[in-house]
């Protein structure tokens, strides 16, 4: 397991922000570190970012079709959009996932300030690297938020 997807595993824990609606920017950050050579720097800095960060609140449940359309926009349920994802992309061609996923978020791309978006491309390069559960996870968090 390479030091970005041990990062992966923490940052899996941990809400998607902290101290009052800023965003978690630690595996988007390890994931620029890898592509910058710097993938031994990872351990550090996760230590040095991840404490900061409050737990998941409570893990979330697959949304049917019927609820997808009223909980879109809707950050209470983001734990339930990274199940639904998640469920998604277990089988599936990450790829298509996102070709079809992607569209209808678009009217919501600048929420949160962009960083589901920023998120979402974040993982899509790790995924071109290596295709592993972990990096799916991340996908699945990066359309969620």
């Amino acid at each position: 397991m390479t030091n970005y997807d041990e990062a992966l595993e923490r940052f899996h824990l941990v809400d998607f922000e902290y101290a009052g609606g800023l965003a978690n920017h630690g595996p988007m950050a390890a994931q620029a570190l890898v592509d910058l050579g710097h993938q031994a720097l990872i351990p550090a800095f996760v230590d040095r970012y991840a404490p900061r960060l409050p737990l998941a609140a409570r893990p979330g449940r697959v949304l049917a079709p019927a609820e997808q359309g009223p909980a879109r926009g809707d950050f209470a349920r983001v734990a339930d959009w990274v199940a639904t994802f998640e469920a998604r992309l277990a089988g599936d061609d990450w790829r298509a996932c996102v070709r079809e996923t992607v569209p209808p978020l678009l009217p919501g791309l600048f929420a949160a300030a962009g960083h589901g978006l920023l998120r979402t491309v974040h993982a899509m390069r790790a995924l071109e690297r290596e295709d592993t559960a972990l990096r799916r996870r991340e996908l699945a968090r990066g359309l969620a938020y």
